[in-house]
């Protein structure tokens, strides 16, 4: 489900065999106001319009995908140095809350480790005899309010939201999705 200043889209998928494939897709225009700045100003409308979508175009799954518009999200890469990932997880929260420009009790975040670059002896700078690993990660932030205020217009629409992604990271992975398809996919 898309949730656009201008209109709303939604598509659905099956997943046979890991391959996807569109089921159907309905667009609808919303009333100009309805949502502003990437947030659902009249909630009852926005959730209207997505069920009569739903109906109209006969969809079944109630389970939704959403995506939050990239600019109320904060994206970074981070390199920290662990001997492993459970020592890396260990670390990532106190990085998070250093680099996050809002209060750490009000973002939702998620994080992907990309690389683990190649190992670096810290022995003789630590005096122990262990080695770290250097790791790349990208870490993705979203205010809560601004997740709850898509996740309340989706249920109050008799969705059930199981994720939400900053628009630029689906755009990614949809690049990544189709680089095997031929031209006519």
């Amino acid at each position: 489900v898309d949730i656009g200043s201008r209109s709303i889209t939604i598509a659905q998928l099956n997943v046979i065999d890991n391959e996807c494939e569109l089921v159907g897709i309905g667009v609808m225009p919303l009333p100009k106001g309805s949502v502003v700045d990437g947030l659902v100003e009249n909630p009852d409308e926005v959730s209207d319009i997505i069920k009569k979508v739903i109906k109209r175009e006969k969809f079944s799954s109630r389970y939704v995908v959403s995506s939050i518009p990239g600019d109320h999200g904060v994206i970074r890469k981070l390199t920290l140095s662990a001997r492993n990932k459970e020592e890396l997880l260990e670390e990532l929260l106190p990085e998070v809350q250093h680099e996050n420009p809002f209060d750490i009790e009000d973002v939702r975040y998620d994080y992907h480790v990309i690389e683990k670059k190649e190992n670096v002896l810290k022995s003789v700078r630590r005096g122990r005899g262990s080695e770290e690993n250097n790791f790349d990660v990208i870490i993705a932030d979203v205010q809560e309010e601004i997740i709850n205020n898509r996740l309340d217009t989706l249920v109050e629409a008799g969705l059930t939201p199981v994720i939400f992604e900053l628009e630029t990271f689906s755009s990614v992975r949809s690049l990544e999705f189709s680089k095997g398809l031929s031209s006519t996919g």
